[in-house]
This record gives C-alpha cells, structure tokens and sequence, in this order.
C-alpha cells in the first residue's frame, strides 16, 4: 500500500494512525530539526493540502501548528507511539455513524492528529471544522468521553455550515456566537455537563449586563468570521473580556432551547436563515430584559 493512501473505516473517519505509525518509522533517519519538520509535513499536511485554496498551501503547516498539531520533535515520539494504538479511530467512527444519523449530516472526512501537548487550551485538545472536512487535535491524556465531546462540537459546524451554507468570509457575528453555543448544548445533551467546554460558565457569576449592548448587541451584523475574533475570543487592549461571545453564544443558544422545548438539537441545526435571525434577536431582547 503507498503510503499517505487516504484509508478510512468504511465511511469518514481517515486511517491517520497509519501515518502516524509511517512517521514513527521514518523519523529515525532525520534527526535534524530542519528534516523533521519536513517529515512531518510529508505525513500530516500533504495529505491535506488537497483541500484548501491554492493560496494557502504553502502556509497550511504553520496553520495546523498554531491550531494544535504537535511539535515534531524528538521527545514527543512514546507520546506518539503510544497513541498510535489506541482506539481512538475506532471509537470516533462509532460516534460518527450514530451522530451522522442522528442528525442526517454530511458524511465528510475526520482527521485525527496528535495534539501539542503545550497547546494553552485548558482541556489539552482542539478542532477544526470546515463544510469538506473535520479535524481532532487529541492526545492520550484525553477519556473517551472527552474525545467524544470534542467530535460532537466540531461535527455540528459542519453539519450546521450544510445548512446556513455560511463562510468565513459572510457568515454573522451573530451566527458565529449561535453556533458555537448551540454545539455546547449539544455536547451537554448528549455527553453531558462533565464535558461542557471552560467558557460555558466562565462567568456565571461576574456577567455584566452592559457588556451586551457595549460589544454584542451593535455587532450582531457584523460579516466576516475574521472580524468577530475581537469579540469572540476577547481582546485586552480593548478590555473585551475573554471568550465574551462563545460564553454568550452558549447563554443564548440555551435560552432559545429552554423557550422551545418541543425542538431538540436536530431541528435547532436546520433552523436557518431570516426566520432564525429573527427569533435570536427576540431571544437576546429577552435575556437582557431581565439582567
């Protein structure tokens, strides 16, 4: 078998454990930094290149390490044989066969890569979510449960970028905090509240009722992904506290869900378009009514 072949478990989850065993046995005949990283390209981000624009190519690996692909360095590499067999592929493609079901989505490739162990997210794990692809940042240090969590979240983008049809470049300030709320109730109700992500409650007892109509509120219509970082994440320099719109993304995507009961999680993914628009901006009228 050529090596780097995409080979999957039948329907997405790709067989990057192969890769991951193939780098292990080629790292030993490259021992300088410069030849390492070329063997990690080779392995990890060839292979991927295929589905990004020709003008990010040449920056797709500094890309994947920022996000969370491990170091390739030499004291990383028991870390990375003793993942390479785990079950972790396999226990990804369970989940997916019963989530993609569950909610009707598209059947896209998953990657799973190892993770930097010095990533700064508290949970020691990342994701990336495209509508063509997902990719898991994980390490062995994860449970199964956090792995889990980790797959729902990323996999609902994608199957809720399936239905807004959104881009990077025209999706809302609005539908950016939705979305990443509306992944956490999904995790909460299909893993439970152990596997919520830090921000859900990062403050649950310090909110500010005027940060909503300082920050929030006046940018709801804001387009572009690359300009609601500021306000997604926070910003010192502006005093934009941090993770201010995943926290209030999540606050919202769970009021809505609270006021309409009867819908679960499927039908909140294809809730799309002005109608959705309309109803979340009575929603956050309603919230800070009573803040």
């Amino acid at each position: 078998m050529e090596r780097c072949q995409e080979v999957t478990f039948g329907l997405s989850v790709v067989r990057t454990d192969k890769w991951l065993n193939w780098y292990l046995q080629d790292h030993s005949n490259f021992r300088q930094s410069k030849d390492s990283i070329q063997v990690q390209k080779r392995f990890f981000v060839e292979p991927l290149v295929k589905w990004f624009d020709e003008d990010f190519k040449d920056s797709l690996h500094s890309f994947l390490l920022e996000q969370g692909l491990f170091a390739p360095k030499e004291s990383r590499l028991a870390e990375l044989k003793k993942l390479a067999e785990q079950s972790i592929w396999q226990d990804v493609q369970e989940c997916f066969v019963r989530i993609k079901a569950r909610w009707n989505g598209p059947d896209v490739p998953i990657y799973i890569l190892p993770v930097d162990p010095d990533i700064a997210e508290p949970t020691k794990k990342a994701g990336l979510s495209f509508p063509f692809a997902v990719i898991l940042f994980i390490g062995t240090h994860l449970t199964k449960a956090e792995i889990e969590a980790l797959f729902i979240h990323e996999y609902h983008h994608t199957v809720r970028l399936s239905h807004t049809n959104r881009t990077e470049d025209n999706i809302t300030f609005l539908e950016s905090m939705y979305m990443e709320g509306l992944a956490e109730c999904a995790v909460l109700e299909m893993v439970g509240s152990s596997q919520l992500a830090h921000w859900t409650s990062l403050y649950k007892d310090t909110w500010k009722p005027k940060w909503v109509e300082k920050w929030i509120v006046p940018n709801l219509d804001l387009i572009g992904r690359s300009k609601h970082r500021k306000y997604l994440y926070g910003q010192h320099r502006l005093t934009i506290p941090p993770m201010l719109g995943y926290y209030f993304g999540y606050q919202l995507a769970r009021t809505s869900c609270m006021l309409r009961p009867d819908r679960d999680i499927a039908d909140w993914l294809a809730f799309t378009g002005d109608e959705c628009e309309k109803w979340l901006k009575e929603v956050i009228k309603s919230m800070t009514a009573v803040e």
